[in-house]
C-alpha cells in the first residue's frame, strides 16, 4: 500500500512518551520493594506463630536466593538463630496424642 505524502508521522512528543513511559509491572515491583522488608518482617513473625514445622519451611526457603527477593531472604535468615524455644513438656505431650502412647514406651531416649 502506498503511504500517501498527506499524512503525518506521529510527533516527536507522542514518540517520547511512548518510549519513556515506565512499563506497569516496573511500578508494581517499585511499589512492593517500598516495604518488602516490613511484609519480611510479618512473614517471619507468623511462620514463627504457626509453630515449629512453619519455621524449618521458613528455614529451609532462607537459603533460596534463586526464588526470593534479598529482603525476604534477609527476614527468614532470623529463623536460623532467633527463635523462641519450644516447651519440651509440650512436645512430649503432642507426641503422645498424636501416637496415642507414652513418649518412654515410643523412644529410648527423649529429651
Amino acid at each position: 500500500m502506498h503511504r500517501s505524502s498527506s499524512m503525518s508521522p506521529l510527533s516527536p512528543h507522542i514518540m517520547l512518551n511512548a518510549v519513556y513511559t515506565p512499563s506497569p509491572m516496573l511500578y508494581i515491583r517499585s511499589e512492593l520493594n517500598k516495604n518488602s522488608d516490613i511484609r519480611a518482617l510479618e512473614l517471619t513473625e507468623l511462620l514463627t506463630q504457626l509453630g515449629p514445622s512453619f519455621i524449618k519451611v521458613g528455614q529451609s526457603l532462607s537459603i533460596r536466593t534463586d526464588l526470593l527477593s534479598p529482603a525476604y531472604v534477609r527476614g527468614l535468615k532470623t529463623l536460623e538463630d532467633q527463635v523462641p524455644p519450644f516447651d519440651t513438656n509440650e512436645a512430649r505431650r503432642m507426641i503422645e496424642e498424636e501416637l496415642g502412647k507414652p513418649v518412654d514406651a515410643i523412644f529410648s531416649e527423649f529429651r
